[in-house]
């Protein structure tokens, strides 16, 4: 776990101090976005704010899709936008459907799928012809899962698509609960507040 991890994730007493430790850390994290040439602590900074899944952050997170020179980096933010959903996240994501990237193309894919709206989900059959083939076929699965939603869920994060939506995780086809395992509260990532 980062730097930036550790401070996001620090326990307080109030809520008035949590929000306080919060607002502080997106200044620390945003700050090192920003002057940062050290892409690990960018890295760290993003999977900082993007653990929060607070609307609040998507500006900063939109800005660093959009601006920073590393891959990885872009494609996380496309993930964590994936995950907090809105307007603004879904105007981000749309805007880099076109990366040269295909990792970060990916990552829009399925955070736009994730959000799973009318313009959100164009996109996704637009990918059906990407020149990339790991972006296709993936555009490609989602495609398929949009032909045989679940009735029922169980889960609180199981889409009617099938797919694990935890907040600030990685967004993968659910292979507990679709699979006939069990409970959801058994599954590995489940976790009741």
């Amino acid at each position: 776990m980062g730097f930036f991890e550790k401070l996001f994730r620090k326990e307080e007493d109030s809520e008035f101090s949590r929000g306080s430790a919060t607002a502080v850390n997106q200044v620390a994290a945003e700050t090192v976005l920003l002057m940062s040439t050290d892409p690990r602590a960018r890295l760290d900074a993003v999977n900082a704010l993007g653990l929060t899944n607070s609307s609040r952050i998507v500006p900063t997170l939109a800005k660093t899709l959009k601006e920073d020179e590393t891959e990885r980096i872009r494609g996380m933010c496309a993930g964590y936008l994936g995950s907090i959903k809105g307007d603004q996240a879904e105007a981000a994501l749309l805007e880099i459907t076109g990366d040269p990237s295909p990792y970060v193309r990916r990552r829009a894919i399925e955070g736009l799928f994730r959000m799973g709206s009318e313009r959100g989900l164009e996109a996704v059959r637009t990918a059906l012809d990407d020149s990339d083939p790991v972006v296709k076929a993936k555009a490609n699965l989602f495609m398929t899962k949009i032909q045989s939603p679940i009735e029922e869920t169980n889960c609180p994060y199981l889409t009617k698509f099938g797919m694990c939506d935890m907040p600030g995780c990685e967004f993968n086809e659910c292979d507990w609960e679709t699979e006939n395992r069990g409970r959801h509260k058994k599954c590995p990532r489940f976790k009741e507040d």
